[in-house]
């Protein structure tokens, strides 16, 4: 049987942006994912908790299309809780490079954002 449970379909829509991240080259072949993990983040179906401890998740273990899941979100959503997150692993994290990962999603938080230009999203919005 299937959970149709809006964190069950959080933690789907974040399973498959992994698994095309790790299967495909460039976002622009699993963008409608991140669209829809934005969607379902901003109808308030998810709630805030859920979807930060999914964010937290992602942020520890940088499974593939985690960086690109953060930013993507976070350019326009800018919760601080991941924004802390993400400043306490570009800070002490272990490994160089979710070290950079991070840093990058940090990148994401500022109106100006020119690496924002790989989504079709935001290269059509401005």
């Amino acid at each position: 049987m299937r959970d149709d449970t809006p964190p069950a379909d959080l933690a789907r829509t974040t399973a498959a942006i992994s698994a095309a991240a790790d299967r495909f080259v460039g976002v622009n072949s699993y963008e409608h994912l991140l669209v829809h993990l934005l969607d379902l983040l901003e109808s308030g179906r998810v709630d805030r908790e859920s979807a930060l401890a999914e964010f937290d998740r992602l942020a520890s273990d940088w499974p593939p299309g985690a960086a690109e899941a953060l930013e993507f979100t976070m350019h326009r959503l800018r919760w601080p809780e991941v924004r802390r997150t993400l400043e306490d692993h570009r800070q002490h994290g272990t490994d160089f490079r979710t070290r950079d990962l991070a840093a990058q999603v940090l990148e994401a938080f500022d109106d100006e954002w020119p690496a924002g230009d790989i989504y079709r999203t935001y290269r059509e919005v401005g």
